[in-house]
């Protein structure tokens, strides 16, 4: 009896074809007593590639393409989102599988259940869809505790699909602890009407070339807001939490200048030189920000025209182990990539 279509799934009850679709494409879920069930994804996807006939009842004519998507959509408003990315990937080469509403996973190529562990986890996202980088990170944090990858494949309204991977990633800080220099009592200053201050006399130059802080002007050195307070130890717990993220990034030992070119708050050289590229951009957050990813979309590929990690920073609030423990901020890492 060839396949027939059963509420939202596809019934194969011929033992021969279920388990050559099994074993040839890992397509559906083997039942007890011989057969398996595809999902109308799986359904609509052989269908499309001419790879299975399907009825639209147990002793219905056939069903077109149209017909399981008309029906996919009575069941799940996401099924066109989800059917996309599904076939997407599976036009990839790699071997995708449903897990959780919205969202699938996938085996590295060559690899699928059996023989193989799932490596990503995707969530199906619209472009007007909202998140926050709270949720973000935590998913991401989850996936990577699972030793897999937290991707986002975002569809837009010309049903186009980009990939976002999403990871809560930054460099260790150095093992040394990074000191915070302090001003000699023999340097002076003149404190700027709109913040920051020039240090015209005494031993400025050290400050440019050992603490890696200011911009030099004809052998004086000027200093942003940021590097000020940070010079001063005016930077605690109490300050704005832009501030206490540029504290965090500066304990690292590395260079941090403003991202303003960029749309962000820091650019950030890691290896203290303005004469290399700056390695990522980081912008601060609130942690319950709302962003739709048509939003988000501009930052990521304006850092991956110019090729920058883009991280948002942000102090989540509310967690305990194994998620946070620490008090300082964290880092979202999001990057355009490609399956």
């Amino acid at each position: 009896m060839p396949p027939y279509l059963k509420d939202d799934k596809v019934i194969v009850s011929d033992k021969k074809l279920a388990s050559t679709m099994y074993n040839k494409g890992c397509f559906g879920n083997p039942v007890s007593g011989g057969g398996s069930e595809l999902s109308l994804i799986e359904a609509a996807y052989l269908l499309e590639h001419e790879r299975m006939e399907v009825k639209r009842s147990r002793k219905g004519r056939n069903a077109e393409l149209a017909f399981v998507l008309k029906r996919g959509v009575s069941k799940d408003p996401r099924f066109m989102e989800n059917y996309l990315v599904f076939r997407d990937i599976r036009n990839r080469g790699l071997v995708v599988q449903g897990s959780e509403k919205n969202c699938f996973v996938t085996y590295p190529r060559g690899k699928r259940p059996g023989n193989g562990k799932a490596d990503a986890w995707i969530s199906v996202q619209r472009e007007d869809d909202i998140c926050t980088s709270k949720d973000l990170w935590l998913e991401a944090k989850k996936r990577s505790n699972m030793r897999m990858n937290s991707i986002v494949a975002v569809v837009d309204s010309d049903w186009d699909i980009t990939y976002y991977l999403v990871k809560n990633a930054i460099e260790e800080k150095d093992e040394k602890s990074f000191k915070v220099p302090s001003i000699s009592e023999t340097v002076e200053k003149l404190d700027l009407p709109h913040g920051g201050a020039l240090m015209h006399s005494g031993p400025v130059s050290k400050i440019r070339s050992e603490d890696f802080i200011g911009t030099d002007l004809d052998g004086n050195t000027l200093v942003s807001p940021e590097e000020d307070l940070y010079l001063n130890g005016k930077i605690n717990d109490e300050s704005e939490p832009k501030l206490k993220v540029y504290m965090d990034l500066k304990d690292r030992g590395w260079f941090v200048r403003t991202g303003f070119k960029y749309g962000a708050h820091f650019r950030v050289y890691t290896d203290r030189s303005l004469e290399e590229h700056s390695k990522f951009l980081v912008h601060q957050i609130d942690e319950k920000k709302k962003f739709t990813w048509e939003e988000l979309s501009r930052p990521l590929r304006l850092s991956h025209s110019v090729r920058k990690r883009f991280l948002f920073a942000f102090f989540p609030s509310g967690l305990s182990e194994p998620h946070y423990t620490g008090s300082g901020p964290v880092y979202l890492e999001m990057e355009w990539v490609r399956l």
